[in-house]
């Protein structure tokens, strides 16, 4: 069962006071709060049963108010939700006064203005915290509207993908503005580059498929370069597969380099592997191994694409520095694999079950 799928909520009155009283509460002191509500669901039907009040800070700042739940307090939170068997629904948070952080580019650990949900996955709306209840629109009506707004103007379609991101993006930010987080994915055009040596290699050819698998799930709009031919016409037919309604279009300024002679963009991640080590830089192409061994070159993709999505979100003052990774997927730890480890005869010969297989999980498979 999705959250897509409910169409009615109930909310015990008990669970309305603690979470007016935290509001409040953090209202009469001129700050905003952020508060959760987690349950279960039965079909249709998905029943409140518990509130949460993560540990957050407050700042009241010139420019507005915004909250910030720090990366522990989230996992303590995943790790109750896991052991008690529930799922977080909503999230609520408040702005005294009307008084909300509304002049900023990025989402990460802030509260915004407007809809602090995910309408189209089926939770609650900030105003019907006082209408319990109550019958919300089907998810194709949000589907449709997003599929009509998105094509509107010079916006491109996200992939149908964006939902699932948009909700696991929901849950890990405070605040989370589903319009902004749209309007960013909207904007950009990430590109891809990929020399022949690249292209010809097993590694090389499979930290492209799966950077190209994560790109088309998210960003309507790719810049994709390859020096051989059948190459890029493979990556663009994986990406249109993904998403038929991508566009293709150069003028990237950020995107991933893979290979020694990759052309570069204005900031470029570069993306490597050698058998087990996935190796990314920003000062300079990294190379591509040709082991049959894949996990460096899956890890590689992973590395790429996430950090072109916190550059893409996070404004300059809030991003860490990046440095030249070189991460071990067999030690899973930062550094090189030790050279005793063999590339080959790493595949497993008898009967396995891959949990999970999602993009990540198929380029396993792949290997």
């Amino acid at each position: 069962m999705r959250l897509a799928q409910v169409e009615q909520f109930q909310v015990p009155a008990k669970i309305v006071r603690q979470t007016e009283e935290t509001l409040r509460a953090a209202g009469a002191k001129g700050c905003e709060a952020f508060v959760l509500w987690s349950g279960r669901q039965n079909g249709p039907l998905f029943n409140i049963l518990t509130v949460h009040v993560p540990k957050q800070n407050a700042y009241c700042l010139s420019s507005g108010l915004c909250v910030r739940v720090d990366g522990d307090e989230l996992h303590r939170l995943n790790v109750w939700l896991y052991e008690a068997d529930e799922i977080l629904a909503i999230q609520i948070h408040a702005h005294p006064d009307g008084i909300s952080f509304r002049n900023r580019r990025h989402v990460s650990h802030r509260s915004d203005a407007g809809w602090p949900f995910n309408r189209r996955s089926g939770v609650l709306p900030r105003s019907s915290l006082h209408i319990f209840n109550r019958r919300i629109p089907s998810p194709g009506r949000w589907l449709d509207q997003a599929a009509s707004r998105s094509r509107s103007g010079d916006l491109m379609a996200l992939a149908e993908y964006y939902e699932r991101a948009a909700l696991a993006a929901s849950q890990i930010i405070a605040g989370f503005a589903p319009d902004l987080f749209r309007r960013t994915l909207e904007q950009a055009n990430v590109g891809l580059t990929i020399d022949k040596e690249a292209a010809t290699s097993d590694e090389g050819k499979a930290l492209a498929d799966l950077a190209v698998r994560l790109l088309a799930r998210l960003y309507p709009c790719l810049d994709l370069r390859a020096e051989l031919s059948s190459e890029g016409e493979h990556l663009e037919n994986l990406a249109r597969m993904i998403n038929p309604h991508i566009e293709f279009k150069l003028g990237a300024s950020i995107g991933i380099g893979i290979g020694c002679r990759a052309p570069g963009f204005e900031t470029t991640y570069f993306a490597g592997s050698d058998g087990w080590d996935a190796l990314l830089s920003v000062s300079g192409p990294v190379p591509t191994g040709s082991s049959p061994n894949l996990l460096g070159a899956g890890a590689a993709a992973c590395l790429a694409v996430g950090s072109i999505f916190k550059h893409l979100l996070l404004p300059a003052s809030e991003r860490s520095p990046i440095s030249d990774v070189c991460l071990s997927t067999f030690l899973c730890e930062k550094g090189e694999t030790p050279n005793i480890v063999p590339n080959d005869n790493w595949r497993l010969t008898g009967d396995a079950v891959l949990v999970g297989a999602g993009a990540v999980g198929n380029e396993t498979e792949m290997g």
